[in-house]
This record gives structure tokens, sequence and C-alpha cells, in this order.
């Protein structure tokens, strides 16, 4: 039991040593939310106003992936500092964290267009699946000789298509990303990133952690803002309905950032967390 304790205690504290970061995040997610919600009502009069707008997308998601990396990777410094064994006295300077997340857009580029490709076809499938659930209910009663309704058949497929894109889907591309959060930061790892990607996914820590997530991190602020009390007075209703969204982004913020702590609390590249300096050798001649 204090074994799976220590994870949420440890990545609790290193999120509450930077509360500069926290706050970062706090100002920059509902900042970039904005941006794309506000994306979505660009005008499309001409083409030079689609470039604009695609650009405009590009470098919201650009500021997104680099958030999110630099995020992960000052929680990961923040679990596994670089201590430098050195012969001599010197203390050669580390490469800044903002260089390393820059270094590693490219590969979380290509992360973030195969995760949103795969989540956009499980929503056109879940589009489709009453088309679908009428022959497979036929196959079902010819084979069992009892009725299926199509409906029920309807339903299970598409709590089925839920659970892979909000269970098995995120937490997948969650391993990927911290293997090439991690490799692209620190090198020397860059073919072994699937490697430390499926170590995460068989650790019981990373599923729990997950699930926490989703259950403390959605479900409990999802119902926050689904809450209506009766209440009397429009400023007493409109001041509760903000008290209420506010505290569900709050919640969910923390979480997030707990999990980001706890992902890489439990990602750990152990010939890369020391920075040997050893003396020159002289040339006897």
């Amino acid at each position: 039991m204090k074994r799976w304790m220590s994870l949420p205690i440890g990545a609790w504290r290193a999120v509450l040593r930077q509360p500069l970061l926290a706050g970062v995040n706090l100002v920059a997610i509902p900042g970039m939310a904005l941006a794309a919600w506000g994306w979505l009502y660009l005008p499309d009069s001409n083409v030079l106003v689609v470039g604009l707008s695609m650009l405009a997308a590009l470098l919201v998601a650009i500021a997104l992936l680099l958030l999110l990396q630099y995020t992960f990777l000052s929680y990961y410094r923040a679990h596994y500092p670089m201590p430098i064994l050195a012969s001599v006295n010197i203390h050669p300077k580390e490469k800044p964290l903002f260089r390393r997340a820059v270094g590693g857009l490219p590969l979380l580029a290509l992360w973030f267009v195969s995760f949103g490709g795969l989540c956009a076809g499980l929503t056109l499938l879940q589009r489709q699946t009453l088309e679908w659930a009428k022959p497979l209910a036929s196959w079902i009663t010819m084979f069992t000789q009892r009725p299926v309704s199509f409906y029920s058949v309807n339903v299970w497929m598409g709590n089925i298509i839920d659970f892979v894109q909000w269970v098995v889907l995120p937490m997948m591309f969650l391993a990927a990303f911290a293997g090439l959060a991690g490799a692209a930061a620190w090198g020397g790892g860059k073919r072994r990133w699937l490697q430390h990607a499926l170590r995460m996914l068989r650790l019981p820590q990373y599923w729990v952690m997950w699930f926490l997530f989703l259950g403390v991190g959605f479900w409990l602020p999802a119902r926050l803002m689904g809450w209506a009390p009766t209440l009397e007075g429009v400023p007493v209703a409109t001041a509760s309905l903000l008290l209420r969204f506010g505290l569900a982004f709050l919640l969910l913020l923390l979480c997030w950032l707990l999990f980001l702590s706890a992902l890489a609390r439990m990602l750990k590249f152990p010939k890369q967390n020391m920075i040997v300096v050893r003396r020159a050798m002289t040339d006897p001649a």
C-alpha cells in the first residue's frame, strides 16, 4: 500500500514545487481553448482568409504541443535530476528544457496528427453503428436462435467504441507520448521509445492513475457543471454557474498536472540521468 501511495504523493509534490508552471498552464490552456473556439467562427470568404485560419490553427497546435512537452519534461527533471559527477571542478551547462521541447516537436507533431486522425475515425465509426447493428443483430439472432434487438446491439457497439476512444486509445498514445518526449529530450533512446511506451502500458500504476484521472478529472467536473441547484434570482444563479465552472476547470487542470507528473515519474531512462565529466588525458609526447 505504501508503494502504491508513493506515486501520487511524489507526483503531487513535484506539482507543488513548480507553482509558476501550474500558473502558466492555468492561463495558457483556457486561452488556447478560447482561441480554438474562436477559430471555428473565422470566415472563409476567400483563399487568403482560409490560409490565415489554417496558419492560426497550426500555431495553436504548436503552442499546445510545446506546453505539453515542456510541462512533462519539467516534471521529469523534478523527479529525476541529472547530477554531475566530475573528477575536476567543472560545471557544464545543460541544454535548456525549452530547447529540448522544441527539438522533440516534429515527433510529437506526428503523434498529435495520428491521435487526432484515429479519434476522428472513431467518431465517424460511431455514427455508422446503427447501420451495422441491423445485420449484426440478424446474425446473432440466427446464431443463438433468440430474438436480439438491433437497438441493443447498437448501444453495445457505441459503448465499445466509447471505451476504445476514451480509455484504450488515450492510454496508448499517452504512453507513446512519454516515450517520444523522453527520447527526443535526452537522446540515446530514440530507437527504444516504443520499448519504454510498452513498459508503461504494462505498469498497473499507469492504469490506476488514468482511471483516477478519468473519474476525478473528467466525471466529477462534468457532474459539477451539470448540477443545477435551485436558486432564486439571476445574480445568485450566475454566480453559482461561474463558481461551479471555475471549480470544475480547476479540478480538471490539477488532475491533468498530477497525471502528467505521475507519467513522468513512471518513465525512467536509467542511463540518461547522469552527466559524467572526466579529466582530459594529456599527451605524453
